[in-house]
């Protein structure tokens, strides 16, 4: 599974700001956005349900 690891960048705005957290279908980052200074949760689905577009 390929993860943005703790103090990676998203987009070159997000911030990744600990260990990613998974759920089903799902992950979630939480990360501080640094265009807005601020806290964010960013979800998106797993990587292996990506090319799905069913899912």
């Amino acid at each position: 599974m390929n993860l943005y690891p703790s103090g990676a960048r998203i987009a070159g705005r997000y911030e990744v700001a600990g260990q990613p957290l998974l759920g089903g279908m799902g992950v979630v980052y939480l990360c501080f956005d640094h265009q807005e200074q601020r806290p964010v949760a960013l979800k998106t689905f797993r990587p292996e349900y990506l090319p799905d577009r069913g899912a």
